[in-house]
């Protein structure tokens, strides 16, 4: 399964209200990190699939809160191991697999913009590509 770590700076304001909307969406494991100037770092575990929903919520409702940001970073491995999920059931269709497919490799918007301004500076390989 694809997994996320999202990292989020929150003003000491909003860090009970962050922890409680983190419980109700059932994250995998949450840490918590005080910072200067009354700022919290709270850093956990997500599906890669549901980040996107996830985050989307998260920026409409602390985007105007002092110092909100949002680092999000694609998790090669976790150590201990996440208990794994009980088999599916054998009639799941071809169609549902495929879906479920697309969806493990799908990535958040906020990650493919990342990617296309990084790829997008006018530099040599820019230059090439748009020759090319």
């Amino acid at each position: 399964m694809a997994r996320r770590k999202v990292e989020i700076f929150i003003h000491k304001q909003g860090k009970d209200d962050l922890a409680g909307f983190l419980e109700r969406n059932e994250v995998e494991g949450s840490w918590w990190t005080a910072l200067d100037g009354g700022m919290y770092k709270a850093a956990f575990i997500y599906e890669a699939e549901k980040t996107e929903d996830l985050i989307d919520r998260l920026e409409k409702k602390y985007a105007e809160m002092p110092g909100f940001r949002i680092i999000l970073s694609p998790v090669e491995a976790v150590i201990p191991r996440a208990p794994e999920e009980e088999s599916v059931p054998e009639e799941e269709t071809e169609e549902k697999a495929q879906e479920k497919k697309v969806l493990l490799l799908r990535i958040s918007r906020a990650e493919l913009y990342d990617d296309i301004r990084d790829f997008s500076e006018m530099n040599r390989n820019f230059i090439i590509m748009v020759v090319l």
